[in-house]
C-alpha cells in the first residue's frame, strides 16, 4: 500500500491524472482507504469530473470527518457544479477545523456573489482580507463588488470608506459642452489624495471599467467552449458591439465619463479599456453591447451625437460582432450585416458537453448592475490607463496627472506583447 501511494503521488505530481486514476482503480477495496479515496477525489477534480470528485470526497469524509482539505475541496467540486449553498456549507466546515487560511473566506464570498448576494460576498472578502492584509487582489475584489450594490455600503473598512468618499466627489457634466481636461485632472487629484491616505503604492490588475446591467453575457462559458473545440457558441452570434476607438488616454477617460452618465434604450452594458494585445489596431477602446443589429444602429446614432459634442467631432462609432479572437479563426465573423460566417448546428453537441460538465454556468445569478458614479475601483483602473500611456508614447497623460505609480505586472504584459514602450 505504501508503494502504491508513492507511485500515485508521483503520477499526480507530474500531472499524469489518467494513469494515476488507472493505478488507483487497480487497488482492491481502495474506497475504504482514506488516503487513496481522497487522492482519487483530487484526481477527478483535476480531470474536471466534478460530480465524481464530490462523491469520492464524501466517501473520504465519512471515513475521516476532520479533514480540512477534504471539506475544502469538496466545496470546490460543489462550486463547479453550481451548488453554491452546498459549497458554502463545506467551506464553513473546513473553517471550523482550521480558520488560519484566507482562501475559504474568499471562496464563500465568490459563492454569495454567484447567488446575487453582494453584501454577504463583501463580508467574506473582508474576512479573507483580515487573514491576508497585504493581498491586493482581495482589495480589488472588494472594490469591484462595491460598485454592484444598489445603495452605498459602509462596512467600517478602509476600502468602503474610501469608496464612499470618492463617490461623493462632484464634477461638472453637462449635455451640451465638451468635457474639459481640467475636470479630469481635478477628479484624479482628489481621488488619489483620498486613496493615498490609507494605501501607498496600491495597484490593481484590471484594465477595463464596466457599466453593467444585470444581463449575464456568460463570457467565461463561451470562451471555454471556444478554447476546447475551436467553435463559436450560438449566443455569440447575437452579441453585437458598438465600438469606439480613441486616440489617447484623455479621450478614453472622457468616454468613461460619458458611459457613466449616458441613458441608453436598454441600459446597455458598456466598457472602456486599454487593449494589451500585440496586434491591436487601437490602444484605447470603448464598447456598448447590443443584442441585435437594429438595436446597435440606434445606439450608434446616439453615441455618435454625444462623442462629437463631448470629445471630438472626428470620433465616430462602428458596429461589429463579438470578440476578435473568434474572427481570427473565422474571418468575416465580426461583420454582422453580411453574415459571411453563420452558426453551424453541428456545434451544438460541443456546447452541450461543456454545459453538462460545467453546470455552474446555468446556476450563476449575479446581481451586477453598476451604480452610477465614480468609484474607488474606477480610479484604480484609470491609474493603470495612465501608467500604460506613460509607457507607450502617449504624452497626453501629462495634462491631467503628475505622479504615476509603477505597476510591474502591467509593465511585464506590455513588454511581453512588444507594445510601443517609451524608453
Amino acid at each position: 500500500m505504501v508503494d502504491d501511494l508513492k507511485k500515485i503521488n508521483e503520477l499526480i505530481k507530474n500531472r499524469n491524472f489518467i494513469k494515476s486514476l488507472e493505478s488507483i482503480n487497480q487497488i482492491p477495496n481502495h474506497e475504504k482507504n482514506f488516503d487513496i479515496i481522497s487522492l482519487k477525489a483530487y484526481v477527478y477534480l483535476n480531470l474536471k469530473e466534478f460530480k465524481k470528485s464530490y462523491e469520492c470526497y464524501s466517501i473520504a469524509i465519512n471515513i475521516n470527518n476532520d479533514s480540512f482539505i477534504c471539506f475544502n475541496l469538496r466545496a470546490t467540486a460543489s462550486f463547479e457544479l453550481g451548488n453554491f449553498m452546498d459549497s458554502i456549507k463545506d467551506f464553513k466546515k473546513s473553517l471550523l477545523i482550521n480558520n488560519k487560511f484566507y482562501e475559504p473566506y474568499e471562496n464563500i464570498g465568490k459563492c454569495y456573489s454567484n447567488l446575487g448576494n453582494n453584501k454577504k460576498a463583501i463580508k467574506y472578502y473582508e474576512l479573507a482580507l483580515e487573514h491576508s492584509p497585504n493581498n491586493n487582489m482581495l482589495i480589488e475584489m472588494i472594490a469591484e463588488k462595491l460598485t454592484e450594490l444598489d445603495t452605498p455600503l459602509n462596512t467600517g473598512s478602509k476600502i468602503s470608506k474610501i469608496n464612499l468618499a470618492i463617490r461623493n466627489l462632484e464634477y461638472e457634466y453637462t449635455l451640451n459642452s465638451i468635457i474639459n481636461d481640467g475636470i479630469i485632472k481635478k477628479i484624479i487629484y482628489e481621488a488619489e489624495y483620498l486613496i493615498n491616505k490609507d494605501f501607498k503604492n496600491l495597484n490593481f490588475s484590471q484594465t477595463q471599467i464596466f457599466r453593467k446591467n444585470n444581463l449575464n453575457l456568460n463570457c467565461d462559458r463561451h470562451f471555454l467552449i471556444f478554447r476546447n473545440f475551436k467553435i463559436i457558441p450560438e449566443y455569440c452570434f447575437s452579441c453585437i458591439k458598438v465600438t469606439i476607438n480613441l486616440n489617447n488616454v484623455i479621450e478614453l477617460i472622457k468616454l468613461f465619463l460619458i458611459f457613466d452618465n449616458i441613458s441608453l434604450p436598454n441600459d446597455n452594458l458598456r466598457k472602456c479599456m486599454i487593449d494589451l494585445r500585440k496586434n491591436s489596431k487601437a490602444n484605447y477602446k470603448g464598447f456598448i453591447y447590443c443584442r441585435s443589429v437594429e438595436e446597435a444602429e440606434i445606439v450608434k446614432k446616439t453615441i455618435n451625437q454625444v462623442l462629437k459634442v463631448k470629445i471630438s467631432e472626428k470620433l465616430s462609432a462602428n458596429i461589429k460582432r463579438g470578440c476578435s479572437e473568434f474572427n481570427d479563426l473565422y474571418p468575416g465573423y465580426e461583420d454582422p450585416v453580411n453574415n459571411r460566417v453563420n452558426y453551424n448546428s453541428e456545434w451544438k453537441k460541443h456546447e452541450k458537453i461543456i454545459d453538462k460538465k460545467f453546470t455552474k454556468f446555468k446556476s450563476i445569478k449575479k446581481t451586477q448592475k453598476t451604480k452610477r458614479g465614480i468609484s474607488f475601483n474606477d480610479i484604480m483602473i484609470i491609474k493603470n490607463w495612465l501608467f500604460f500611456a506613460k509607457l507607450t508614447n502617449d504624452d497626453s497623460f501629462k495634462k491631467i496627472a503628475e505622479n504615476i505609480n509603477n505597476n510591474s505586472n502591467l509593465k511585464k504584459i506590455i513588454e511581453q506583447n512588444k507594445l510601443n514602450i517609451k524608453n
